[in-house]
């Protein structure tokens, strides 16, 4: 009797593992899903704030987030009146827009991203 009992719960977790791992990709999915609508959202919001039409991005940088870690996305553009910009986002937070010369913004976009304003 003990050895049936250990082999229908063996089968159970062998049954249970693939239904935990889609589970956790559907997780995965949903959580990086809400993350790209609130990034777009509030990018939107902050160019509506300060009156930015039309831009270009040089570089988009994102560190999609999971149950651990924060997601973090930055982006060096430029406007339609050339004026260069730094757009930082943490999840959770409102972004941040900085200014930037246009030395620094092409210096940021020739490193791929590796800089520190």
């Amino acid at each position: 009797m003990k050895g049936f009992f250990l082999l229908v719960l063996g089968g159970a977790a062998v049954v249970g593992l693939p239904v935990l791992a889609v589970l956790a990709l559907l997780t995965d999915y949903r959580i990086a899903r809400q993350m790209k609508i609130d990034l777009t959202q509030d990018f939107q919001d902050t160019l509506d704030a300060f009156r930015i039409g039309t831009y270009e991005v040089l570089v988009e940088r994102t560190s999609h987030g999971h149950a651990n870690r924060v997601s973090e996305v930055y982006r060096i553009f430029f406007d339609n009146k050339g004026q260069y910009y730094l757009y930082q986002y943490v999840s959770g937070h409102r972004g941040i827009l900085k200014p930037l010369s246009r030395e620094r913004a092409l210096l940021a976009a020739g490193t791929q991203g590796s800089f520190k304003v």
